[in-house]
């Protein structure tokens, strides 16, 4: 069987209101890594892979605080 390939990155952040309404900061978000996921799945693709890419911040650059996204492979049977 032959297969057609989609590479993404999926975005796992979202704006969050601080207590001071004039200031927003990013937070994970879970509802939508899945809701993309199911979105292509729907389509027919199938997870192949997924690896996250990290936020480094602060002085410490070499401890990740937060993914930001996730590079995500998918497959799907070719239609001919």
């Amino acid at each position: 069987m032959k297969y057609e390939y989609r590479h993404e990155c999926i975005q796992a952040q979202v704006d969050q209101e601080g207590r001071d309404p004039r200031w927003t900061y990013k937070v994970y978000s879970e509802k939508v890594v899945q809701d993309a996921l199911n979105r292509l799945g729907q389509d027919g693709w199938e997870l192949v892979s997924m690896e996250p890419k990290w936020i480094h911040g602060g002085y410490e650059y070499t401890v990740p605080e937060n993914v930001e996204c996730w590079y995500a492979t998918f497959k799907r049977p070719l239609k001919r």
